[in-house]
């Protein structure tokens, strides 16, 4: 109840509601009418008419997705109607926007009949590039989705089907691979036979859980085939056996898989399951059990919730927003098995990398890949810089999609400008990249903690995988106690021989269009250094360089000016004194960072010594 009178005042103030429209082009006056209505609408209407495509390039279609529910089957809360729904949807609406940059608009039917809700949407479907189906109760829910399918030509995505599948299917994977147990041999004890148990069925199935080694429960008991009644849905899960309760299941299992009620599942219950069982306690807001229990009958235990004050959260975040974005970027016309198998190959290597400075930690500690971390955080850029990349080529890869493969490299150049853009560091290596000058090209950050400090080592390490990862940079690393990786099965194997030195180096990015550098000259005067573009860019060029600028100008609290949009004169003024964070110091070429400081902080700290003389 603490969270009620915070909430309505959070969705009532300072304006009612979650989102509101804001216009992408200028409306100044009667230029910009004429354009933007009549008369000059017309020839967009007309460009379409020839051309459909042209849709995806004059009006928001193409990066435009509708939420749309009946309201049946919202959450914990069951069918309240469709327009106590709202503030779901609205919710839902904002995740996209805000992870994926996609815009969103939720659409709320009061129409209960399958039959006529997909034909009020597919009536709809016009306006938009995708659609996610939300909360509509089972098995209502299986209807509507292959109806669409089958009559669209665009994405339909169920998350609750299949968001809940990708992150469950990706965390069971990884916590198999921590458990050393071929998935082929897996006992799974699904709890609960809704809409996202049988999805997480069918894509572990994928995967390789046999279906004999699958036990499905529901509110009355295990799904067997001396049962009345058994949905088409259950029935491929059906077990012939003698067994009729959950606790009869669990016993000699490997997995619990629970998508019900809370408080359903007690200690002696899972007693009698394998060593180091791996527990899904996914019921919200109160999961079937907690942690803390699990952990006095196995403390070896691979444990995830649905509850973001435990570890190893699982939630559709880590995958929606990213579905929708990789398959709009290539315009692809469904979500293929393929586009979600490639979703959970990707958050499984993200996990694998460990958690780095910028994602957030638990308990202010960064977990390396292991019992406490085996998914991925919301918050952490990889999934925006990877994820929607994956799904693409998925997509392209399966045949569904209008463009090429050779749309990947600038999708994937945007995609890591958006993900990163906020990490001045980044934003420095990117501009260093960009620039002709070929002094800048191969900056050298020098690191060395305290020989004390090994428990950062790991976390350093896990930074350098994740930028490894997405190709953002190579680097070549050290301990810091100088010895070589020779034995650090992480890092690949080094061509070079003799003793390696104490540094590390990152070699920057382009995000720019097409690889373009630009001519930029830097000028010293009255204790500032001003960079000048040296000739006139295209516009996105300009775009991009602006961004960069800004935002590596931002490690310095300097200033970035664009003198006007007809210009192509932009200066970048940094101070040539800066003072270094408590702490740290400098002596010969290394920079010594206490064992306190965050990872971020750490390679921020060490790009602003680098970086105040470009």
């Amino acid at each position: 109840m603490r969270f009620k009178l915070p909430s309505l005042h959070y969705h009532a103030h300072p304006k009612a509601g979650k989102w509101e429209m804001i216009p992408s082009k200028p409306l100044k006056g009667w230029q910009d009418f004429a354009l933007a209505y009549n008369p000059g609408v017309a020839f967009a209407c007309e460009e379409i008419i020839n051309d459909p495509q042209s849709a995806y390039e004059l009006t928001n279609k193409g990066h435009l997705v509708a939420v749309i529910t009946n309201g049946t089957a919202v959450l914990g809360m069951g069918d309240i109607g469709p327009l106590a729904a709202k503030p779901v949807m609205e919710g839902k609406s904002v995740l996209i926007k805000y992870f994926s940059g996609l815009d969103s608009i939720d659409l709320e039917i009061s129409e209960k009949d399958p039959h006529k809700l997909v034909e009020h949407i597919v009536a709809l479907a016009p306006s938009f590039g995708a659609i996610n189906l939300e909360d509509i109760k089972a098995p209502e829910c299986f209807i509507v989705e292959h109806a669409l399918r089958e009559r669209l030509n665009i994405p339909v995505f169920h998350d609750d089907q299949h968001g809940t599948a990708i992150v469950v299917c990706a965390a069971i994977l990884n916590g198999l691979y921590l458990k050393k147990l071929p998935i082929e041999e897996a006992i799974v004890v699904v709890n609960g036979a809704g809409a996202g148990a049988l999805a997480c069925l069918g894509l572990l199935h994928q995967f390789g859980v046999k279906k004999e080694n699958i036990w499905l429960c529901d509110q009355n008991g295990i799904v067997h085939t001396k049962r009345d009644n058994v949905t088409v849905y259950k029935a491929p899960y059906a077990r012939d056996t003698l067994h009729r309760t959950l606790e009869q299941a669990l016993k000699g299992a490997d997995v619990f898989l629970g998508l019900s009620k809370g408080r359903l599942l007690t200690k002696e219950m899972i007693a009698g399951m394998n060593s180091r069982p791996l527990i899904f306690a996914l019921a919200n807001p109160v999961p079937e059990i907690l942690p803390e229990e699990v952990y006095e009958v196995h403390p070896d235990a691979l444990v995830s919730t649905g509850r973001s004050d435990y570890p190893n959260q699982i939630n559709n975040i880590l995958c929606f927003p990213y579905i929708f974005r990789g398959a709009l970027e290539v315009r692809s016309s469904c979500i293929t098995e393929e586009m979600k198998r490639a979703c959970v190959q990707e958050l499984q290597r993200i996990a694998q990398e460990g958690e780095w400075g910028s994602c957030g930690a638990y308990e202010g500690t960064l977990h390396p890949f292991g019992t406490e971390y085996f998914i991925p955080k919301a918050f952490d850029p990889r999934l925006r810089a990877r994820l929607p990349i994956a799904i693409a080529k998925a997509a392209i890869n399966a045949g569904v999609s209008l463009l090429g493969e050779e749309q990947l490299p600038e999708i994937e150049r945007e995609l890591i400008l958006e993900a990163y853009e906020s990490l001045p560091t980044f934003c420095r290596l990117c501009l260093i990249q960009s620039v002709e000058k070929k002094s800048f090209l191969r900056p050298s950050l020098i690191f060395s903690y305290a020989l004390d400090a090994q428990d950062c080592w790991s976390a350093f390490k896990g930074a350098l995988l994740a930028v490894q990862g997405h190709h953002l940079c190579s680097f070549q690393v050290v301990h810091p106690k100088g010895s070589a990786h020779v034995n650090d099965t992480h890092f690949p194997q080094h061509s070079w021989g003799g003793a390696l030195p104490k540094t590390a180096h990152l070699y920057g990015f382009s995000c720019l269009p097409s690889n373009v550098t630009v001519s930029l000259n830097s000028q010293a005067s009255n204790n500032k250094n001003s960079l000048f573009l040296l000739e006139e860019p295209d516009q996105k060029t300009k775009l991009y360089i602006t961004r960069l600028v800004k935002k590596n100008s931002a490690l310095h609290q300097a200033v970035c000016v664009l003198k006007d949009d007809d210009s192509s004169k932009m200066t970048w003024e940094v101070s040539e004194k800066f003072n270094l964070p408590s702490g740290l110091y400098i002596q010969d070429e290394t920079l010594y960072i206490p064992k306190t400081t965050s990872l971020r902080d750490m390679i921020e700290s060490a790009a602003l010594v680098i970086g105040t003389h470009l």
